[in-house]
């Protein structure tokens, strides 16, 4: 046995204890239409069973008790906002200390009604009663200084009357020595020298006379000027001593109106300065509702329009007074006066709703409002047969709606009956059987 043929014989026996798989040929065109012909037929079926449905109509079944259903009809439609508040005193008086101090006892807790001179707590402070007594004293001393200044300037005024009155006899007396010499001068008795001495001093004494009257009156008008400035200094002082008293008053606080105490933002002890808030003081029969409106509401409100408050089953009507100007973390604060009868139990901070009236149409076609809709748009909507036995889809045009109600435009007459709940999941349908 040559070389070649062990060679041969060995390798046939290796490949029958361990054969291998040697791939064939596959045809790779055939394989390929076969593929295209499934996936046409696949098509062509799913073409096939979509004719059938759709030639049997759009249609599916559902019971009539799982939805809402909503009548058309023909009324009044009211647009309204709805807010929360609460409402605040109108008349509110902030007690702030009018002189640093110790509070020594507080009488009156918060929530208790108050009078006006109803004592709320009590302070202290030496330096008041001190300060008392000072302008006290430096009243007396002004007062004992205008009394002086008037016993004066009476005196001088005196005095200076007295001069005129000197002044006044020297010019009688120089008047007839004049017409004493001018007689003897014509009969020659005394020089004309003395007759032109008697005449010079005579005119001496009226000029004299005439600035001596001046003086006196100008002396009277420096007497009221100095008399008023002591008065001024006396009004002064006064005005010091009253406003030490009041200070010292005032360490006794009071309530200063009838209404509630609404906050103590202070404890016995406590030193405080001048300034600092005491108490908070509300009228209970005065109050205003604060509504928190959203930002996005607030364009619709104006002012005067028509409010209902409400608050524990009471309700009161009232009136918008005041829009807020800023927004504050998303809301705009409007402001709500009572028109009528406030509520019973109406009291500072008592939260209420309110309801805004800012719109009223008359005479419109109205529809229970569907859920998810919109004011001012076209929808569509299932509208039930008379039979009651199918709802389908009708395009209809919505106007301006309430929280509960909406204006129909177009699309709807009155007696029209409406699927008003969720129908999303017959949104693919243009018809529903009902049951």
């Amino acid at each position: 046995m040559n070389k070649n043929y062990s060679q041969v014989l060995s390798r046939q026996i290796y490949y029958r204890e361990f054969p291998i798989d040697i791939p064939q040929k596959v045809d790779r065109k055939k394989d390929t239409i076969k593929k295209l012909a499934i996936a046409g037929l696949v098509i062509v079926g799913v073409f096939y069973t979509w004719s059938l449905i759709g030639s049997e109509g759009s249609s599916v079944t559902a019971n009539r008790s799982d939805f809402i259903i909503g009548t058309v009809t023909n009324g009044n439609l009211v647009r309204d906002i709805r807010a929360p508040g609460t409402l605040q005193p109108t008349t509110l008086r902030w007690i702030a200390a009018n002189s640093p101090g110790r509070i020594e006892q507080i009488f009156v807790e918060p929530g208790a009604k108050v009078e006006e001179d109803t004592v709320i707590m009590s302070l202290s402070n030496p330096k008041l009663a001190r300060d008392v007594e000072t302008a006290t004293f430096a009243l007396e001393v002004a007062e004992a200084e205008f009394v002086a200044l008037r016993k004066r300037l009476e005196s001088n005024y005196l005095a200076q009357e007295a001069v005129i009155s000197q002044f006044k006899s020297n010019l009688m007396n120089a008047n007839f020595r004049v017409e004493a010499n001018e007689a003897l001068a014509d009969k020659q008795i005394v020089s004309k020298l003395d007759v032109k001495e008697t005449k010079l001093l005579q005119i001496q004494y009226k000029e004299r006379l005439a600035i001596e009257k001046k003086r006196l009156s100008h002396l009277s008008e420096l007497h009221v000027a100095e008399l008023k400035a002591k008065e001024a200094q006396i009004n002064q002082t006064r005005s010091q001593l009253r406003l030490q008293n009041q200070l010292l008053e005032n360490l006794q606080v009071k309530a200063g109106l009838n209404g509630i105490l609404q906050q103590v933002p202070v404890e016995q002890g406590q030193q405080i300065s001048e300034g600092v808030v005491l108490a908070r003081v509300a009228r209970e029969d005065n109050l205003k509702a604060e509504l928190r409106v959203q930002e996005s509401q607030v364009a619709n409100i104006l002012i005067g329009q028509t409010v209902t408050i409400s608050a524990g089953g009471q309700k009161a009507q009232g009136k918008v007074q005041r829009i807020e100007p800023a927004v504050q973390n998303g809301v705009v604060i409007v402001d709500v006066f009572f028109s009528g009868d406030k509520l019973a139990s109406a009291r500072p901070d008592l939260r209420v709703d309110g309801v805004i009236e800012i719109e009223r149409l008359e005479n419109v076609l109205l529809l229970k409002r569907p859920v998810y809709s919109k004011e001012n748009v076209a929808t569509k909507l299932y509208v039930i047969n008379q039979s009651a036995d199918r709802a389908a889809l009708s395009s209809v045009n919505l106007g301006s709606g309430s929280l509960d109600m909406i204006q129909v435009v177009t699309g709807l007459k009155v007696g029209d009956q409406v699927i008003v709940s969720d129908t999303s999941q017959f949104e693919q349908q243009s018809i529903i059987s009902l049951q």
